[in-house]
């Protein structure tokens, strides 16, 4: 066993297999080595690495001397005896990145092979992209030996192998004497992974690639010069400028204030402070949804600000949403020396928040070393747009104005996913071909959620305006094609669809869904009736065509593949009946509001380019059978299905509405839900937003009533929440057919010159088709469940 100042190394045990078979599993482990993230089961990994503990290598587990946590592993192989040559090998888990570990144990293990072990030479391979270790190196004397030119392909370009050594005498002139100490035992040897070759792209792909970047070049407007310096804020906010983001949300707290001063006074990104943290995060969330191709980005404080947010950032992860969560925490020397300090557990733990966060997002960094930043940042930005979930950045207070090149930010951030593997691939799409063929051309395509979270919106539409097969949409992939387009049916949502799309969907020989994402408010309390053998999915990182797993094969790569092979079965596809749901205003007695005479009566106020939310519950269901205009975003959050959500969620989509040029923004949200985030609606007004609110009262909930009465005053909450003139905004209140009638037809009110708050008033026990019968489905679910028991 040795140490050194923060660390303790010694020889591979049995429960180290378990941490390092997850360390190697980690996607942002594989990234730096030229191998897929997997590797085998953990038992026959565990085989493998006892099965080479008599070779050459000399292995060290390393943990933190002061809590004894599982850091990673180091490794000195003697690759040939005779000449006293040895090769370096590291590897940490991604939450030490930024500690200075690498280095300090670097430096040990490398001191104890030229001085403990008599190597003269040690060598080591590191992937260009790896920048952080390449520093690392460098610093501690290596030099470049040699390329190994495309050695590897990751983020959508090629990287280089680079091999650099170190001498013994060189080694000796650099550095002192290593300063561990040896207390007892030596290491067992074991072989280190190897490293093997990806599947490479084809020429046509590389060469799109480098055009596109070309042409990103010389359309990318960037101030520095090569020589110039930036502050990492900066850099930080010139990245997400150029992900089109124009919005930053959030709250101000001690430790994010010397961030905030640059976001505010940068001329192209707005702060938005929000009235809380839970809220800022939805406005993020509906901000990414409606402005695509960008990021949500959203800013809190250290400890009760970012887990004040942190039900905001589940729900973007669970649905798929890329939000940016920067939080502001103490300076690298407190984070060190840990003292105690306010917005901590009192107990030393500041990496607890972290730890939390890790089980919410895909991806993080710790700021902690100005030599990292600028590849750091890159790094989750990069996860955050090409993998569609929210990612973690921890930004000391006091790294906020250290100056690093600008030099990276001529390379603008890669998009490009990886290819398929071509040959793969071709037997995926000959496949498809021939089920189809099989079916005889009767097949109807389903499109849902993940078209729109992983941006293939273009690619579908050419598929289904180039091949005519009947179309249809889940709940979460309402808009993500033209509901307006004449092959396209409705919403199909199980038992609870329309009877004629139900009839429709499940009576085709064949279902091609693309995106699909199989939640139980999404599939009507898992109600599809659909056979296995009736079905093809396309997924973002995967392909299942009837009982065949196909890993690896995107739907963004293979759709442009896919599209022109189905041009053979257009005139089968052309005469196949599309059933469409027919969805008019109903003629009922009496003049109070209805539930059914509701949604489809606001149906025909909608407009094009209009973006419509709805809050989970009443609104989300009563809206679905409602066919939207062309161009229309409908943004809501089925599954998740937080309450309140909508609200805060608003903000974001209206902003990100307005930087677009998109059209009115209208809101449905119920009387119990709007509570939950009601404080938004001043900064909507502050903002100078002008949604239209429709708010359903129908009673509200039981507590409510018992506690407050029945009379809250709806339509004095703008007056309240900061227009206190009434010059910004109107309030209404809506009792019957006739009003809403009127107060519809209304050009002023049509017009959404400024804010504008409906009270609609229904009855307590109203409630829309389609939530009558996921309520009774799920009560089934339930009783069935229960009796299983």
């Amino acid at each position: 066993m040795f140490t050194s100042d923060r660390l303790l190394f010694r020889g591979l045990q049995d429960e180290d297999v378990e941490h390092l078979y997850a360390m190697r599993n980690d996607f942002r482990v594989a990234r730096f080595v030229n191998l897929g993230p997997n590797i085998p089961h953990p038992t026959k990994y565990k085989e493998f690495l006892r099965t080479q503990a008599e070779g050459s290598t000399i292995w060290f587990s390393m943990d933190e001397k002061n809590t004894g946590n599982f850091v990673g592993q180091c490794s000195i192989k003697v690759s040939e005896p005779k000449n006293r040559d040895g090769t370096f090998g590291i590897s940490t888990f991604p939450r030490f990145w930024g500690k200075g570990y690498g280095t300090e144990a670097s430096k040990f293990v490398i001191g104890y092979a030229f001085e403990a072990l008599g190597i003269q030479r040690v060598s080591l391979a590191v992937l260009e992209g790896n920048a952080a270790a390449i520093a690392v190196y460098k610093k501690l004397g290596f030099k470049h030996e040699g390329t190994k030119r495309r050695a590897n392909w990751a983020e959508g370009h090629w990287e280089d192998l680079l091999y650099m050594g170190i001498l013994e005498e060189e080694w000796a002139a650099a550095h002192k004497k290593t300063q561990g100490q040896q207390s007892s035992g030596k290491s067992p040897s074991l072989l280190s992974i190897p490293m093997t070759k990806t599947m490479p792209a084809t020429l046509t792909e590389l060469e799109s690639e480098v055009a596109r970047l070309r042409h990103e070049l010389q359309s990318l407007e960037v101030e520095y010069k090569d020589d110039d310096e930036i502050t990492i804020a900066n850099y930080l906010l010139t990245r997400l400028e150029q992900l089109g983001v124009t919005s930053v949300f959030g709250v101000p707290g001690d430790f994010n204030m010397p961030l905030l001063d640059y976001v505010e006074d940068h001329p192209r990104i707005q702060w938005i402070g929000n009235c809380n943290e839970l809220n800022a995060a939805y406005a993020a969330d509906g901000y990414a949804r409606v402005k695509s191709h960008s990021i949500g980005v959203v800013v809190t404080t250290f400890g009760v600000g970012e887990l004040s947010a942190i039900n905001g950032i589940a729900g973007a992860f669970s649905e798929m949403v890329p939000v940016l969560h920067i939080v502001g925490v103490p300076s690298t020397v407190q984070l060190k020396t840990k003292p105690l300090l306010h917005h901590t557990l009192g107990d030393a733990r500041f990496d607890v928040f972290t730890k939390a966060a890790e089980q919410v997002t895909i991806s993080q960094a710790m700021l902690m070393n100005k030599v990292h930043a600028a590849g750091e940042i890159d790094r989750i930005l990069i996860d955050c747009i090409t993998r569609a979930r929210p990612v973690y950045l921890t930004f000391p207070s006091d790294m906020v104005s250290e100056k690093i090149s600008a030099k990276r930010l001529k390379i603008p951030l890669s998009r490009t996913l990886p290819p398929n593997d071509p040959q793969v691939e071709q037997f995926v799409l000959d496949e498809i071909i021939k089920v189809i063929g099989e079916a005889g051309g009767d097949m109807a395509i389903l499109v849902d959620a993940c078209v729109l979270r992983h941006d293939v919106q273009d690619e579908v539409k050419d598929l289904v305006t180039a091949t005519r097969f009947p179309v249809y949409s889940t709940p979460m992939g309402k808009t993500t094609v033209s509901e307006q387009y004449d092959r396209y049916g409705g919403v199909y949502i199980g038992s609870i669809s329309d009877p004629a799309i139900k009839e429709r969907v499940e009576s085709a020989k064949l279902i091609l869904s693309i995106g699909g994402l199989k939640s139980d408010f999404n599939t009507g309390m898992y109600t599809y009736r659909i056979p296995t053998t009736h079905t093809i999915e396309l997924h973002s990182d995967h392909v299942l065509v009837q009982h065949a797993h196909f890993p690896g094969i995107g739907m963004k790569q293979l759709l442009p593949k896919l599209t022109p092979r189905l041009r053979e079965f257009r005139s089968r596809a052309s005469e196949l009946a599309v059933f469409k749901a027919k969805l008019e205003v109903p003629i009922e007695r009496g003049n109070d509001i209805t539930q059914s005479y509701f949604w489809p009566r606001v149906g025909k106020f909608f407009k094009k380019k209009d973006v419509i939310v709805a809050e989970t519950g009443t609104s989300n269901f009563g809206i679905l059978d409602v066919p939207l205009p062309d161009q229309s975003v409908f943004v809501s959050q089925m599954l998740y299905s937080s309450i309140g959500w909508s609200v805060g969620s608003t903000l974001g989509t209206a902003l990100a509405a307005r930087s677009k040029g998109l059209g009115r923004v209208i809101l449905f949200v119920g009387d119990g839900s709007v509570q939950l985030g009601v404080q938004e609606l001043s900064t909507m007004t502050h903002h100078g937003l002008t949604p239209i609110i429709f708010l359903i009262n129908n009673g509200g909930y039981n507590i409510e009533r018992n506690l407050h009465g029945m009379n809250r005053k709806w339509t004095s909450l703008l007056t309240t929440l900061g227009d206190v003139d009434g010059t910004l905004s109107r309030s209404y209140t809506v009792r019957d057919k006739p009003g809403l009638e009127k107060l519809l037809d209304d050009p002023e009110f049509s017009n959404a010159g400024k804010i504008q708050l409906v009270e609609v008033i229904m009855g307590k026990y109203d409630t829309p088709r389609a939530l009558k019968l996921a309520a009774e489905l799920s009560g089934k679910s339930t009783e069935k469940s229960s009796k299983q028991l």
